[in-house]
C-alpha cells in the first residue's frame, strides 16, 4: 500500500504526540490488514527504522508523550509478530532490545514495554 510511506514519514519527522499516535496506529492497522502486500525489504527496513527511532527519540518523548511512544512500540511489536513465522532472522528480537535494557532509565522502560507488548500481542485471543 502506498500510504505506508506517508505514515512512516509522519513518524520520522514529527515530534507532536498526537501526530505520532495517529501515524503509528494508522500504520499498525494498515500493515495488519495488508501484510501480504508489503515487500520483505520494506518490512525489514521498517523494523530497523522503528527500533532506531525508539532508541534515539524515545527517551525524549517518554516523559511528555508516553502514549505516542506506546503506539510506536505496539507498531514495532506487531511487525515482529507478523514477521515471526517468516524465518529465524525475524526472531532475534532479544538481540535488538537488549541495548535498551543496558541504556538509561528511559531506555530500560522502553525495552521493558517492548517485551511486555510483544508478549501480550503474541498471546492468542479467546
Amino acid at each position: 500500500p502506498s500510504s505506508i510511506s506517508l505514515f512512516q514519514f509522519a513518524i520520522a519527522n514529527s515530534k507532536q504526540a498526537t501526530t505520532l499516535l495517529f501515524a503509528a496506529n494508522g500504520l499498525t492497522k494498515l500493515l495488519t490488514n495488508h501484510w501480504v502486500s508489503v515487500a520483505d525489504t520494506q518490512k525489514d527496513e521498517m523494523k530497523t527504522f522503528l527500533l532506531n527511532l525508539l532508541y534515539t527519540n524515545g527517551p525524549e518523548l517518554l516523559p511528555a508523550a508516553k502514549y505516542s511512544v506506546s503506539a510506536i512500540v505496539r507498531l514495532y511489536c506487531r511487525l515482529v509478530k507478523l514477521c515471526w513465522l517468516e524465518g529465524p532472522k525475524h526472531q532475534n528480537v532479544t538481540d535488538h532490545v537488549s541495548k535498551f535494557l543496558q541504556g538509561s532509565q528511559h531506555h530500560f522502560s522502553i525495552g521493558f514495554e517492548i517485551y511486555s507488548e510483544l508478549t501480550a500481542d503474541m498471546q492468542p485471543t479467546q
